[in-house]
Formats: structure tokens, C-alpha cells, sequence
């Protein structure tokens, strides 16, 4: 196994698989390295999922292949705006 796939099962999986099971998507900040190789390992574990990167705050999201794109989008707008009002990341919509 590689270093760069063990350290994105234990930083990321786990929290990963969570949130797509309970809100069709998984924010994060990492590395594009990192964020790829988490999209690959949900993929091999048979979720059916698509890695963006959005602005404005260029937060990394993998979402569930059925969610809407454009939702997505929004949410990511709506996340930047209230983290620049301070609102804690665990309050940030999903």
C-alpha cells in the first residue's frame, strides 16, 4: 500500500464514507494528490461518486454521481460565505 493511499484511508475514509452516506457529499481541504487518490479509493469500494474542486474558497467536495451539480455549486458559495462570517466548519451546510 502505498504511503499516500494509507494516509488518505486514515485522515479521510472513514469521515468520507459518513458524510456520503448521510448527506451525498464530503468536504474537504487537501492536496489534489490526496483528494484524488480518496475519490479512487470510494470508487474501488463501489461508491458511485465525482470529485470537484470549487470556489470560491477552492474546497475540495466528493459528491454522490446523482447529485445535482448545480446544487453543489450553491452549497459550495453558501459554505464560503458563512465561514467568512464565522461560522464553525462542523455548522457549515453539508
Amino acid at each position: 500500500m502505498s504511503d499516500l493511499r494509507e494516509a488518505v484511508e486514515k485522515t479521510h475514509l472513514a469521515a468520507a464514507q459518513s458524510s456520503i452516506n448521510n448527506n451525498d457529499r464530503y468536504w474537504f481541504f487537501d492536496a489534489r494528490p490526496s483528494a484524488n487518490m480518496l475519490a479512487t479509493i470510494l470508487k474501488e469500494i463501489g461508491y458511485e461518486v465525482i470529485l470537484h474542486e470549487l470556489g470560491p474558497d477552492w474546497e475540495h467536495v466528493v459528491s454522490l454521481a446523482s447529485k445535482s451539480v448545480s446544487g453543489t455549486i450553491e452549497a459550495a458559495e453558501l459554505r464560503a460565505a458563512q465561514r467568512e462570517n464565522g461560522v464553525p466548519e462542523a455548522s457549515l451546510p453539508k
